[in-house]
């Protein structure tokens, strides 16, 4: 069989912080069991990332991408705001297919794809609830109040000891209102002692450990 048609990778300062962010969260792991998780895929730019660096670092785990493919639901609220941008069917253009050009983009075979990368449509509170397995990474990219609430109250708990959980739009409160907000109040039910909260000011992203 011909192998596919590899399109070239955009590479600019935000996506090579991105990836040493990623980078440095994937060794964090290295000795912690379970899956890699994504909630908000889209056309699967951190995903491809994920996987890809996985496969660099020889980490054999299998990774989930939860996203409906069908645009943002309408936002609530707490996802308004003077400078946010949230808007019912955003990223609608997003497809699975653009996500498997975007693994293979990454030096993914399809033979690799099948076998370790699941993608799951869906809206987050029809999907997520029913997930399970042992979790050593959950990035959570899922941009609304209510997607990031159902991420979080379902997926924390198969969250490995140890484990992270990574968010991209917690560093901007003024675009997405809405996750730092479900963020924050997820935090607030957590011990101290419980989560740490870091800040990787190359990428300017946040992220968590799970200490228990």
């Amino acid at each position: 069989m011909r192998a596919r048609q590899r399109r070239p990778i955009a590479v600019d300062d935000a996506w090579f912080a991105r990836l040493v962010h990623f980078s440095k969260l994937v060794e964090r792991i290295q000795h912690i069991g379970g899956d890699v998780v994504e909630c908000g895929v889209a056309d699967g730019t951190s995903l491809a990332m994920l996987t890809s660096l996985l496969k660099a670092h020889g980490q054999a785990r299998h990774v989930w991408g939860f996203d409906s493919w069908t645009g943002l639901p309408a936002p609530s609220g707490a996802d308004l705001g003077n400078g946010s941008v949230a808007v019912s069917g955003m990223f609608s253009h997003s497809s699975t297919a653009k996500v498997r050009d975007e693994l293979i983009a990454y030096g993914l075979t399809d033979d690799e794809i099948a076998e370790t990368v699941t993608l799951v449509p869906g809206r987050f509170a029809d999907t997520v609830p029913h997930h399970r397995s042992r979790i050593a990474l959950l990035h959570v990219d899922a941009d609304l109040y209510q997607s990031y609430s159902d991420c979080l109250a379902n997926l924390w708990p198969q969250v490995e000891v140890a484990g992270i959980v990574a968010f991209d739009e917690y560093g901007e409160p003024d675009v997405w209102p809405g996750a730092r907000r479900a963020v924050d109040e997820f935090l607030a039910t957590q011990s101290p002692d419980e989560v740490e909260l870091h800040h990787d000011e190359m990428s300017d992203k946040w992220w968590l450990i799970k200490n228990a």
